[in-house]
């Protein structure tokens, strides 16, 4: 079967129409993630954590954090563009392991 490109222009339209809520959604989870950077979240959220939360819950709260985020967002890329640019600095700040928060942001955006 052959299509003119009318027909074509029809379904490229009604396709792009239909990923533009995911594109918006991506979008702003995106830039709030550059804004959380930009404000400095990570290191203020770490200096609160310092003195209240314990170091070894810190992992599982970063984990039900992003966990939540995906949840309510619906996107787990998204979680990943708002819990990453958290949870580097405040891994970084409180001397923990890197790639153990990292991996907690990124399992709980996967489980969310």
């Amino acid at each position: 079967r052959t299509a003119n490109l009318n027909q074509l222009m029809q379904v490229f339209m009604k396709g792009a129409g239909n990923l533009l809520p995911i594109a918006m959604i991506l979008l702003l989870a995106l830039t709030l993630g550059d804004v959380a950077k930009l404000v400095g979240t990570g290191p203020y959220l770490a200096g609160i954590a310092s003195s209240s939360v314990p170091q070894i819950l810190l992992a599982p709260l970063v984990f039900l954090v992003a966990g939540f985020i995906a949840f309510s967002v619906g996107s787990s890329w998204g979680t990943f563009a708002i819990m990453i640019p958290i949870a580097i600095p405040i891994a970084t700040t409180l001397d923990l392991s890197v790639p153990l928060l990292l991996a907690a942001a990124i399992s709980g955006g996967i489980f969310g």
